[in-house]
C-alpha cells in the first residue's frame, strides 16, 4: 500500500507541472527523478519516518530530475557529438 502511494505521489508531481512551459527532457527527468528517489526513500526508517523519507525522495529526486532533464535539453547537438560538452 505504502509502494502505491509513493507511486501515486510521484505521478501527482509529474502531473502538476506546467506541461505548455516544459520540454520533454525536462519532464522526462523529472518524472524518472521521482520515481528513483521516491524507491531509494522508501529503504529508509519503518511507519511515519518511512512514509516522510519517500516524500523527501521523491520530492528531491523530481528536483534534480528536473535539473538534469534541463541540462540535457540545453546540449547542444552538434557538440555532443564531437564530445566537447563543457
Amino acid at each position: 500500500m505504502k509502494r502505491l502511494m509513493a507511486l501515486a505521489l510521484a505521478a501527482a508531481l509529474v502531473g502538476c507541472a506546467s506541461l505548455e512551459n516544459i520540454e520533454s527532457e525536462e519532464a522526462g527527468g523529472t518524472g524518472l527523478g521521482a520515481i528513483v528517489g521516491g524507491v531509494i526513500g522508501y529503504q529508509f526508517g519503518g511507519g511515519l519516518g518511512q512514509a516522510l523519507a519517500t516524500t523527501a525522495g521523491v520530492i528531491g529526486g523530481a528536483v534534480a530530475g528536473l535539473f538534469a532533464g534541463d541540462a540535457v535539453a540545453d546540449m547542444d547537438p552538434e557538440k555532443a557529438d564531437e564530445g566537447l560538452i563543457e
